[in-house]
C-alpha cells in the first residue's frame, strides 16, 4: 500500500500505481489457484480413504473377526 501511495505522488503517478496493483492482483490470483488445487487434492485424499470401522462390545469380549454370537 505504501508503494502505491508513494507512486501517486511521483511523475509516473497513476500508471505506476496501476502496474503495482496489477502485479499484486496477479500474486493473489496465483495464491488462490494454489489454494484451490491444494483443496482439491485434500478432498481427493479424504474421499478416497476407506471408512473406519469400529468394533464395539458391551461385554468387551468381541474382537476382530468375531460376530458376537
Amino acid at each position: 500500500m505504501r508503494e502505491i501511495m508513494g507512486s501517486l505522488h511521483r511523475l509516473d503517478g497513476s500508471g505506476e500505481a496501476q502496474r503495482i496493483l496489477r502485479q499484486r492482483l496477479d500474486q493473489v490470483a496465483t495464491r488462490t489457484v494454489g489454494l484451490l488445487r491444494a483443496g482439491a487434492d485434500l478432498a481427493a485424499v479424504v474421499t478416497a480413504a476407506p471408512e473406519p470401522t469400529a468394533i464395539w462390545s458391551v461385554s468387551g469380549d468381541v474382537g476382530p473377526g468375531d460376530d458376537g454370537s
